[in-house]
């Protein structure tokens, strides 16, 4: 009888050490799926901090270029020349100078055939008469 218990007891240890071995394994899978969902939601957040990184820094250069370019129209404003030549554009002219303008031939002689022609010429050529 005494054989039969110790065969019992290393029976009954062994159906309760395989639980513990079938609790930690579940465990252990339970704990590695965590790291993995979380591995999996911190590489999705870095590739869109990487986009987000890229686009702002593509808006950077932009803006770096804007400023290049407005600080060169700045530089520019500031001389005499720029300011004369706009001033001249809209029509002003310095005391003593006279303003006259240079046609070209072909502009010139369109402009005197169609100041020659009467009215009604004009209207016979656009009928078809």
């Amino acid at each position: 009888m005494i054989i039969k218990r110790r065969k019992l007891k290393k029976r009954v240890r062994s159906f309760s050490s395989k639980i513990l071995y079938v609790f930690l394994g579940v465990l252990a899978l339970a704990i590695v799926g965590f790291l993995l969902s979380a591995n999996l939601k911190i590489n999705k957040k870095r590739s869109q901090l990487v986009e987000q990184i890229n686009y702002l820094e593509n808006q950077v250069r932009e803006l770096e270029e804007q400023e290049a370019q407005y600080e060169r129209g700045l530089l520019q404003a500031e001389t005499d020349e720029f300011w004369e030549e706009r001033l001249r554009e809209h029509g002003y002219k310095k005391p003593g100078e006279e303003v006259f303008v240079v046609v070209q031939p072909e502009e010139a002689e369109s402009v005197q055939v169609q100041e020659s022609k009467s009215f009604w010429q004009r209207l016979r050529e656009r009928i078809g008469l």
